[in-house]
């Protein structure tokens, strides 16, 4: 049954993250990284329980979405090189070689470990910070 409300885009993407993070959430694509897995998971979710199958609307949530992972990628602790294409480090390639020559991102290793511990840290993140709006009520009350 599909809901009648509007999507929280945070909630959602918090819980997928944390899911794929402890585990309980498979990855769609292994060779895809963290963003991937977590854009194909929250475009499934909002045309299957919200019906929001449109391109141009579900668009509008992943903007939204997209303003805070943007900040909260580039700036994890174990992102050294501040990039938002490849932010995963990997114990011997670069984090541009890796993304690109290793295709199970998410195997039981310390690269996938580090995928996992990425989804982990954006979970604790939009879930500690949803988002501006509230800064804004606080701000303005």
């Amino acid at each position: 049954m599909k809901s009648v409300d509007k999507p929280d885009i945070f909630k959602i993407a918090a819980k997928i993250a944390r899911g794929l993070g402890d585990g309980t959430i498979l990855p769609n694509s292994t060779y895809g990284g963290v963003y991937s897995n977590l854009e194909n998971y929250i475009l499934q979710v909002l045309e299957e329980n919200y019906g929001i199958a449109a391109r141009a609307e579900r668009h509008k949530y992943r903007a939204k979405l997209n303003v805070q992972l943007k900040h909260i990628i580039m700036f994890w602790i174990e992102n050294e090189s501040c990039l938002l294409s490849c932010p995963v480090p990997h114990p011997e390639l670069s984090n541009e070689q890796a993304n690109y020559d290793v295709e199970n991102k998410w195997t039981d290793d310390k690269y996938g470990d580090a995928h996992r511990r990425l989804c982990l840290h954006i979970a604790n993140e939009l879930e500690r910070s949803t988002p501006i709006k509230r800064w804004f009520k606080w701000i303005t009350a």
